[in-house]
Parts: C-alpha cells; sequence; structure tokens
C-alpha cells in the first residue's frame, strides 16, 4: 500500500488539467479552508418557480424531459465577487474568498465558510428557534495574505492553495477532526498544472509541452509532497487522478503526442508503461474519474467526432458504446464530471445548457438535458461535486454583477416536484 492510501478519503475533488484542453494553471499554492462543524443539519430553502424558474433546459423543445430538481440554499456570506475556491469535504461545501482588507494597508483577508448537508440533500437547521438556515464562518487561515487559488479536501484535511503578486506560494492546511489549522511546504511549482485532487492524494503534473510529465503528490498523512519520475506521457495537456486507490497518469503519448495514454504507478514509486486508449489520433478528451468505477473520457477527434471511452487501473480500457452527446464538442470548451454513475457534461464553465448521461459508469442509457440554472444563480458560478449532487455558487448575474446565491441540485428529483 502506498503512504497516500493511509489517508481516509473526504469525498471531495478539485480541477483537474484537460488532455488537450486549457490545463487549470496553477501559479501559487493552495489554502486550506477551516470551519466550524459544529451545529445541527440546515435546512433548505424550497424554491418558488413562478419567482425564480430558470430558462427551459436545452432539448426540451425536441420533447427531451430535463432531470434534476433546484433547491436554494442560504446565500454565501462572503463578500461578493470575492469567492475564489469550493470544495467538498466530511459532509459539507466548504467556500474560501479573498478579499482586500483595509486594516491591512490595501492587503489580502482570506475567509471561508461551511454549509454542511445531509445524506438527502438537506441544509441542517443550525438554529432551532428560529429555523433559520445559516452558513458557518471561520478565522483566517495562516496563507501570509495570499489569494486563495484552490480548495481541497484530502484524506482528513482540508487543503488552501493560495498565490499572488509579491506573495510567496502558500499553503494550508484544517484538521477537520482537530479543527486545528497548520501550515504545510507548497510543492515546488515550476510549470506545474494541477492533475486531480484524489480520495487522499492531491496530485500535480509538472514539464511543459512535449516534455516528459513529472507528477508529485501530496501526502495528507504526512503533510509533505513527494516527486516521482517522469511518466511515460508528455506533459502537455496531461494530468494525474487517483481512482479506487490508484495513481495514474493520463495524456499524450510520445511526438508528436496523437495518442491518448494511461500508466500507474507501481509501490516502488515507478511507472508502468503506458497503454493506448482505444481512440483515433488527435482525440483530446476532459475526463471525470469516479472514485471506484475508473476515469471516463469524452472529447472530439481530429475531425471533431465525438470519441468516448473507460479506463480502470485493473480492467484497462473499453469502449462504453455511449450515444454521441447532444451538442458539438468545441476543444477547450466543455467539462465533464461523474455524478455518482453518472456523467455531467457542462459547455463554458456554466450550467445552463449542460447535459446529464444516466449509468456513465455501468449501464449506459441516453443524454438527458439537466434543468436548466435557477435565474438567481450568476453565470459561471463555483461548481462542486458533491457526491451525487451538484452544488453552485456564485457567478455574475445578467448585469454582470457578481452574485452570494448558492444551489443545490439533486439529479434524482424531477424539476416539477417538491420535496
Amino acid at each position: 500500500m502506498h503512504d497516500w492510501q493511509r489517508a481516509r478519503p473526504a469525498g471531495g475533488r478539485g480541477r483537474r488539467a484537460l488532455l488537450g484542453l486549457a490545463a487549470v494553471a496553477v501559479v501559487g499554492l493552495a489554502l486550506v479552508l477551516a470551519t466550524d462543524r459544529g451545529g445541527e443539519p440546515l435546512t433548505v430553502e424550497e424554491l418558488d418557480p413562478a419567482d425564480d424558474a430558470g430558462e427551459p433546459a436545452a432539448g426540451e423543445a425536441d420533447g427531451a424531459l430535463a432531470v434534476g430538481q433546484w433547491q436554494r440554499l442560504p446565500d454565501v456570506p462572503l463578500e461578493a465577487g470575492a469567492m475564489s475556491a469550493a470544495a467538498w469535504a466530511d459532509g459539507a461545501v466548504h467556500v474560501a474568498g479573498s478579499a482586500a482588507a483595509a486594516d491591512r494597508g490595501g492587503g489580502l483577508r482570506t475567509e471561508v465558510a461551511s454549509l454542511p448537508l445531509d445524506g438527502d440533500g438537506e441544509a441542517a437547521d443550525r438554529d432551532a428557534e428560529s429555523d433559520e438556515a445559516e452558513w458557518s464562518t471561520a478565522a483566517t487561515p495562516p496563507l501570509g495574505g495570499a489569494r486563495v487559488t484552490l480548495a481541497a479536501g484530502v484524506g482528513d484535511d482540508l487543503v488552501l492553495l493560495g498565490s499572488g503578486q509579491g506573495t510567496p506560494p502558500a499553503m494550508a492546511a484544517l484538521d477537520l477532526d482537530e479543527r486545528a489549522w497548520d501550515t504545510a511546504p507548497p510543492p515546488q511549482l515550476g510549470g506545474s498544472r494541477l492533475g486531480h485532487i484524489g480520495e487522499g492524494a492531491l496530485l500535480l503534473v509538472r514539464g511543459r509541452d512535449d516534455e516528459p510529465a513529472e507528477v508529485q503528490h501530496y501526502d495528507a498523512a504526512t503533510r509533505r509532497w513527494e516527486h516521482h519520475d517522469d511518466a511515460p506521457v508528455v506533459a502537455r495537456g496531461s494530468g494525474a487522478v487517483e481512482t479506487d486507490g490508484e495513481i495514474a497518469v493520463l495524456g499524450p503519448v510520445g511526438a508528436p503526442s496523437e495518442r491518448v495514454g494511461a500508466a500507474t504507478l507501481d509501490p516502488q514509486g515507478h511507472w508502468g508503461e503506458a497503454t493506448l486508449a482505444p481512440a483515433e489520433p488527435g482525440w483530446q478528451p476532459d475526463w471525470a474519474p469516479h472514485p471506484t468505477r475508473g476515469v471516463a473520457l469524452l472529447g472530439p477527434d481530429a475531425q471533431g467526432e465525438p470519441q468516448a471511452a473507460r479506463w480502470h487501473p485493473e480492467a484497462g480500457w473499453d469502449e462504453p458504446g455511449w450515444p454521441d452527446p447532444p451538442v458539438t464538442l468545441q476543444p477547450g470548451g466543455f467539462r465533464v464530471d461523474a455524478l455518482s454513475e453518472d456523467l455531467l457534461l457542462r459547455r463554458d464553465g456554466g450550467l445552463h445548457g449542460a447535459w446529464l448521461l444516466p449509468g456513465a459508469f455501468g449501464d449506459p442509457q441516453d443524454w438527458q438535458p439537466l434543468a436548466s440554472p435557477p435565474q438567481a444563480l450568476g453565470r459561471e458560478p463555483e461548481v462542486v461535486i458533491a457526491d451525487d449532487r451538484l452544488v453552485a455558487l456564485g457567478g455574475e448575474d445578467v448585469h454582470g454583477e457578481p452574485t452570494t446565491a448558492a444551489f443545490l441540485l439533486d439529479p434524482d428529483l424531477d424539476p416539477g416536484n417538491e420535496r
């Protein structure tokens, strides 16, 4: 067993690099979110469809029925426009934001807020007398004034990375059991890209263009970074994932990097030979790691036609036989995420016109349009995958103004039903 497997899964995962897409540039280190985790579960405010209905979901005109129901959560108690990172960990949504602090002579103050959710997607009632749902807030994490760039649940920790002009990269970790802050050494980022935040490991890919990729991983048990040998994929468009306790890299293989492959790390810290995906050269997929079922990949080939594949460290590659997605996939213009056994496809970072493929990791069905977000939710919000649900936070409204609205989507509910 690898050292990083000793960390308890936190159930959260963060952004990952895109295969052939614009990878998330990590110019500074993340930060740890602090949170007061006491109190009762919060309650959810029901949406009034007449006042807060979204636009018709994509595909409804063709007879496809939208799936999911949006529920309004209490607004995030952070300054509008300050939210810069969010994560799901230990059964709660955690949000961090950095804003100018007048008492610091124009420096930054980072604030964090947390909202626990129960297994049914309901928030907890923190104030039994008033029956009002509330977020809990926490003290400023020890980031030295760096701006939050990433939040992640890793093992027993909630980790924050931060960076900023004139401010060295910083990393802080909150022990979710002891609720105690600690600093952690940031990774040496030179040319790094975030690969994946897995069930106990935060993974980074180093390298530029067609250089071999070097993977660094953060072990929550030791709060230390470990460097590995070059992986058998090139750095451009590659990233690392952890699935079912195994660390792997996926990305372009060899020059001119026209094929996609995957390789795993053995217990001695050496990479196995990369195996090629069953896809045509020039494939540019994004991927959605599942904690136990492997990794689902979807994207356009060199001719712009959609191709799909699945990979698991034990079973290897297979072709899932999915129906073609109902939208055109443009390189750099879409994201895929795992929602339980389903695959979520969203375009341009937003949730309008998103689609769900039920059973993508098992018995695939037909693509269905996701219920359109309520009008109160901003465009391009922070999106957090909360196990089999989705939480959307903030963004900009139709006037371009930042919002603090928060909503939860349960894809198992019909849009017209009430809870």
